[in-house]
């Protein structure tokens, strides 16, 4: 990197701080502000779905939209919105460990698609490299359907508020934290005897508060050596202690928010000037403090397999409940494309059948066990159109994928009989100019995210290279679940062809 490129960077990063700094001076920063559970959502992609990360979580909600909607004005133009002229945006930092570069066929000719524009390939990099870019709110483009949000008092929110709180105490009862109720109107973490001191639950407001408390001192638990080891020996008033509660204070922002509970900073204004002091003094220090926020928050996160930062993975909490008829060696297992928001619908659907439905861990999607000729038009609504991933996009956007993946794999001299296989397994396959009857080549494609990818390698010529399709496909959370049912649906079918095929050579 180049040193204007790091001057460039470090001008990004002072911006944002000094930002946060005006935000937290005027309060006017969510951060300082107190919040209802599930009044406020964390910013996040507008086309990926995907949360945005560390200091940017700070940066994009300090821009003051309500509108917790991002993307750059690329992704923006690939679902066909438009930015206006004069529209900012707000700066992005983060850690990338590859670049997309030109795609040059074996004379080095730079490949052009079909439209005439040039087709990129990703490739790794040696290590990992700082980036800024720039995202728009969803609510500056124009095209894109107004947020709406549920409302605190909606059904969908008091569920998402009541799962949250669910997930809080099942978070604080795997951690195997001791917990002592023994204060008055105190709450602290002990670091010599690893304990955790509160009031007891009945003193607390409500148990969003007394939930956001237990939260709160966890996050100084993960300090512990045997934890996430962190300095806590440092006494009160010092500049150290106040870095540590700036960390357990933005561990709680992102936690109460990420699990509904609502938020308070009111108990945190001592803290204040100082936090202000620090971050002048060291503008690194934010960046430093919402990266150790999150290792916090993964870190407790991890205490439990039901917990996930996506919520995709509370799914999986169907697998423990007891079937509804056991399966048996009779039955056919159909995969079914399941919104989240759905679940309880279906399982009471498949309840009033005696149609056995589990959640499949490894490929994310629910399935039935049905008996042949058993009747299951009930549940049409849950079937994927077709088992196979791709084909629920729509034709024109797979056959789009398929044809640049298959130029891509031919201009890496990878030989195939038929159009790419993109199930998420590695397909081996001939090469040019390979002996006859070995495959040399081999490839991998996905299309569970909105930006299909995967990657290839020609063993004789060359290293294993990245390839993400030109363009984001623009769909949305219902067609993103069908993907994922398809494709389990898809590679359940090659795994019983492979267990066929195997039993026939023995």
């Amino acid at each position: 990197m180049s040193e204007k490129q790091k001057q460039y960077i470090e001008n990004k990063h002072q911006a944002i701080v000094d930002d946060f700094i005006a935000g937290i001076q005027s309060n006017t920063h969510p951060f300082v502000k107190d919040w209802e559970p599930g009044e406020l959502i964390l910013p996040y992609n507008h086309v990926t779905r995907k949360n945005y990360h560390g200091i940017n979580i700070i940066n994009l909600l300090g821009a003051g939209y309500s509108d917790p909607r991002w993307m750059t004005c690329r992704q923006g133009a690939d679902v066909g919105a438009t930015l206006p002229r004069g529209s900012r945006g707000r700066a992005i930092i983060f850690w990338t460990k590859s670049k997309m570069v030109p795609l040059r066929d074996e004379d080095g000719r730079k490949v052009i698609d079909e439209d005439g524009k040039q087709v990129y390939t990703v490739i790794d990099l040696q290590r990992p490299v700082l980036r800024v870019s720039h995202v728009f709110n969803a609510s500056q483009f124009q095209g894109v359907e107004p947020y709406i949000h549920a409302g605190v008092d909606s059904d969908e929110t008091q569920r998402f508020i009541s799962d949250g709180a669910r997930l809080v105490r099942k978070i604080v009862e795997k951690s195997g934290a001791t917990v002592i109720h023994d204060q008055n109107d105190r709450a602290f973490y002990r670091p010599g005897a690893d304990e955790i001191h509160l009031p007891s639950q009945a003193q607390f407001r409500s148990e969003a508060g007394y939930l956001s408390t237990v939260l709160h001192e966890l996050g100084h638990w993960t300090g512990h050596p045997s934890r996430l080891n962190r300095d806590m020996s440092n006494p009160f008033g010092s500049e150290a202690y106040a870095k540590e509660e700036l960390r357990a204070e933005f561990f709680s922002f992102l936690a109460n928010l990420e699990y509904g509970i609502g938020y308070s900073f009111s108990n945190h204004q001592a803290y204040l000037q100082h936090w202000l002091k620090i971050l002048r003094n060291e503008p690194g220090e934010l960046l430093l403090a919402v990266a150790d926020a999150e290792k916090m928050f993964h870190y407790v996160s991890s205490l439990t397999q039901e917990v996930d930062m996506s919520r995709e993975t509370e799914e999986e909490e169907g697998v423990a409940e007891t079937p509804i008829i056991a399966s048996t060696a009779d039955t056919k297992r159909h995969y079914m494309a399941v919104p989240y928001r759905q679940r309880e619908k279906f399982k009471t659907a498949c309840a009033a059948i005696k149609v056995p439905c589990n959640w499949d861990k490894s490929a994310k999607a629910w399935y039935i066990d049905v008996v042949d000729g058993q009747d299951i038009t009930s549940l049409g609504k849950w079937e994927i159109r077709e088992q196979g991933g791709l084909s629920i996009v729509g034709g024109d956007a797979q056959q789009k994928v398929l044809d640049e993946f298959a130029a891509v794999l031919s201009a890496a001299g990878l030989v195939l009989d038929t159009v790419p296989i993109m199930d998420g397994f590695i397909h081996r396959v001939p090469v040019d100019g390979g002996k006859s009857g070995s495959r040399d080549g081999a490839y991998q494609g996905w299309i569970m995210q909105a930006r299909p990818g995967g990657w290839f390698q020609n063993f004789n010529t060359g290293e294993r290279t990245n390839w993400s399709y030109g363009l984001s496909l623009n769909i949305n959370d219902d067609q993103r679940v069908a993907m994922r049912a398809g494709a389990a649906a898809a590679a359940r079918e090659r795994e019983i062809t492979l267990q066929a095929e195997r039993k026939k050579s023995y």
